[in-house]
């Protein structure tokens, strides 16, 4: 038979395992409600909608940023089409009066050598002194000409200055034969610098044209693009244009 003694440490062994029993079942209630809680955090249509509108301020100001700087360099790209449209036109026009200063020259040369050519009867020294009036405005004038034209572009002031020498030294051989006796070789030297200024008169046009056309086509592609980019057409690019 057990006495109460020996029953003692048996009680206590299941007091103890209740406790512990008890213990754990409590820690899993709290694991329990401690996710609840966090997954009812999360699930809050408060904090949602706040998120929400934070996400959506971001991607706002990602739109507005990104339409600033797409606005900037659409601004930037029109101030450069704006300085090469005029660019371009400054040139045409000053080209256009240095060809026109150029034929001015040759025309005063051509003529007054004509005239002494063909009318000496009526050819004076009128007629050379005149000339030499007229060239003292042509010449000043074709220099200024091509100057303008270095400021603008200074490849064409390079390929337009052996037509500045042309004119000088027809000026040169006319002045002196103008001034000389009208003497058999004269009048010889006379025909073929009649000639020779004729035949640079008659080329002018195709030398300037040839020289302007050859020096322009890269700024001629730049205002293409940007027109394009402006009118809202995209160039064609070189892969598209090497496949046609």
């Amino acid at each position: 038979m057990t006495t109460p003694a020996e029953s003692h440490p048996q009680s206590e062994d299941i007091d103890a395992e209740l406790k512990r029993a008890e213990l754990d079942l409590r820690r899993q209630q709290l694991a329990i409600q401690r996710d609840s809680h966090d997954r009812g955090k999360w699930a809050n249509p408060l904090l949602i909608a706040v998120l929400a509108a934070f996400l959506a301020a971001i991607a706002n100001l990602g739109v507005t940023l990104l339409t600033a700087a797409n606005s900037e360099k659409m601004e930037q790209r029109k101030w450069e089409l704006a300085r090469l449209d005029e660019r371009t036109k400054n040139t045409s026009i000053a080209v256009s009066e240095f060809a026109r200063q150029l034929a001015s020259g040759y025309q005063e040369a051509s003529w007054v050598l004509w005239k002494r050519i063909n009318d000496p009867a009526h050819y004076t020294a009128r007629d050379a002194a005149t000339y030499d009036r007229a060239m003292k405005k042509i010449l000043p004038a074709v220099l200024a000409s091509h100057v303008q034209i270095a400021t603008l572009d200074p490849s064409l002031y390079s390929r337009f200055t052996p037509l500045v020498l042309d004119l000088t030294q027809v000026d040169e051989k006319v002045a002196t034969l103008l001034a000389g006796a009208p003497a058999r070789g004269n009048m010889k030297l006379m025909r073929a610098v009649h000639s020779e200024a004729g035949k640079l008169l008659g080329a002018l046009g195709q030398r300037i044209a040839t020289v302007y056309i050859e020096e322009q086509p890269q700024d001629a592609r730049i205002l293409t693009h940007y027109r394009e980019i402006k009118d809202g057409r995209s160039a064609p690019s070189r892969s598209s244009e090497g496949s046609r």
